[in-house]
């Protein structure tokens, strides 16, 4: 495993406690969802100096948020109350086109969702079981749907024709006896099609974990070539996390509040 040093940080100055729930990469930077309810936009190159933007959400509790477009910084965010909102972040907005989505819930279903059908009882166009609670669902490429659940069950599916519907297609099980980990923060696919990465952690033992999930014929996790995030967020759990390969950057987010960029030692 390759440890990556902390160069810079940020921690939401309040007296409440305020976690922070997700990360989103944005090509104008780290983009993040808190407990405050709001959504903030930072400069990748200075952590320490805040968001660059801060918006307040209306979700009653936001829970998520994903990234429909991450080059124009359009981002969707969701909550408790069933809210669906789409933000343009960009100072030159344009109206933002989503087509499909990914949904999931306590009922362990992901469904796939076309925004283009105008029919509400038509615009789920398929739907996986996973069986267990949804902790995370989202596309890793055109057509394959990863879902993570809140015991950490791992499974891939793919909506292309030729494919057995609702079934997976790969199904890693239980991630931590896998990996030997205690919790998946989530995972994110490389912007180059090369595979995805899995965030795993273990907040007893102050560690955190970027393992490549492999894409040839069939999926594989890469043990060799993990990267480590010495001491993470202390005992915190690390909520989310996001990578720039060009920058040679991570940046992870935790319940200690804090948002960090690592990157290789010099």
């Amino acid at each position: 495993m390759y440890p990556l040093a902390r160069i810079d940080e940020y921690r939401i100055p309040t007296r409440e406690e305020v976690y922070v729930l997700d990360i989103i990469p944005l090509t104008s930077g780290p983009a993040t969802i808190s407990s405050d309810q709001k959504l903030s936009l930072f400069n990748p190159l200075s952590l320490k100096a805040g968001p660059t933007l801060n918006l307040v959400t209306n979700h009653g509790n936001i829970t998520c948020a994903r990234a429909f477009d991450a080059d124009s910084s359009v981002v969707c965010t969701a909550g408790e109350n069933g809210t669906v909102s789409i933000w343009d972040l960009r100072q030159d907005a344009r109206q933002a086109g989503v087509a499909q989505f990914t949904t999931g819930s306590t009922d362990g279903l992901v469904n796939i969702c076309d925004t283009r059908i105008t029919d509400e009882d038509e615009v789920i166009i398929q739907t996986f079981n996973h069986d267990s609670s949804i902790h995370h669902a989202a596309f890793l490429n055109d057509t394959e749907v990863y879902a993570i659940s809140h015991d950490e069950k791992l499974a891939l599916y793919d909506i292309a024709e030729g494919y057995e519907k609702g079934a997976a297609t790969t199904d890693f099980g239980d991630m931590r006896g896998v990996l030997g980990c205690q919790y998946i923060a989530n995972i994110f696919a490389k912007a180059n099609g090369a595979g995805a990465v899995i965030g795993a952690g273990a907040h007893e033992q102050q560690a955190f974990e970027l393992i490549h999930l492999t894409k040839g014929e069939t999926w594989a996790l890469d043990r060799g070539n993990s990267v480590g995030l010495p001491g993470a967020h202390s005992e915190e759990i690390v909520r989310s996390f996001c990578f720039y390969d060009e920058a040679q950057m991570v940046f992870s987010a935790g319940e200690d509040g804090f948002i960090k960029a690592w990157r290789p030692n010099a």
